[in-house]
């Protein structure tokens, strides 16, 4: 499987009952006693309102809050810590599809942390959110962005099973590989896929991803080193495709 970003909200069990129920979903992680979060991520918590947070679906008309990339069925834009309830109930709705295949989120400091970190010079996460009501289905993301002579990045993604086999995510991806190697200048884009990920791989083939060898215990996973497949894609193959593709 393609590495992926998100990881979905746990329970929160062992808070006392009213500050499971606070409003925003944010309330209980400035309560003194929690102290997980580091000093960044606590900062950024202050900023969330103490009142309840509309879905992404409700943030805009057009349905294209702050897009960065759109296509046909989808656009991609950079998460927000407003995102998270919307975020984390996709990652509960998700959990049987990643077994095996990721370690999602279970924890709202961990989403917080995420969204700190998609700020990052060295990483750039992307919500994978549907035009017609602005429901986000996925998430890529691009990690260890390396510059100068290199310019190359890792690229992981999940889907949301509610959204599987209609699309999204190829679109999404490709997206996400459209702002890589053009706003963000790049040059290599490499996926490391589990073997036996099929939906992945054939993910992966349509987006034109070249398979440049097999990477033997890559990425421990569940508790277990699982070997990945190395797929990449260069900015020359990017761009004959989009040229093929426009004639």
């Amino acid at each position: 499987m393609i590495r992926r970003g998100g990881r979905p909200a746990g329970s929160l069990a062992g808070l006392p009952e009213p500050e499971r129920r606070q409003p925003g979903g944010f309330g209980w992680l400035r309560d003194p006693r929690r102290k997980q979060a580091g000093t960044a991520v606590q900062q950024m918590l202050r900023l969330v309102p103490e009142r309840p947070h509309a879905p992404s679906s409700a943030m805009t008309s057009n349905n294209q809050p702050h897009a960065l990339q759109t296509g046909r069925l989808v656009y991609i834009r950079t998460p927000r810590l407003e995102d998270c309830d919307e975020w984390l109930a996709l990652n509960r709705a998700s959990r049987k599809l990643y077994r095996g295949w990721a370690a999602p989120m279970t924890r709202l400091e961990q989403f917080a942390t995420y969204v700190h970190r998609s700020t990052d010079a060295d990483y750039a996460g992307f919500f994978v959110c549907r035009h017609e009501d602005g429901a986000i289905v996925g998430s890529a993301n691009l990690s260890q962005i390396f510059r100068g002579n290199f310019r190359s990045c890792y690229l992981g993604y999940q889907g949301g099973a509610p959204y599987t086999g209609r699309g999204y995510m190829t679109e999404g991806v490709g997206l996400v590989l459209r702002q890589a190697f053009g706003p963000l200048g790049l040059h290599r884009v490499e996926a490391n896929v589990q073997p036996d990920n099929a939906p992945s791989i054939a993910l992966v083939k349509r987006l034109g991803f070249t398979l440049e060898g097999r990477s033997r215990r890559y990425l421990k996973i569940g508790g277990r080193w699982r070997d990945h497949e190395r797929w990449a894609m260069l900015a020359e193959d990017w761009r004959a495709l989009r040229s093929r593709r426009k004639n």
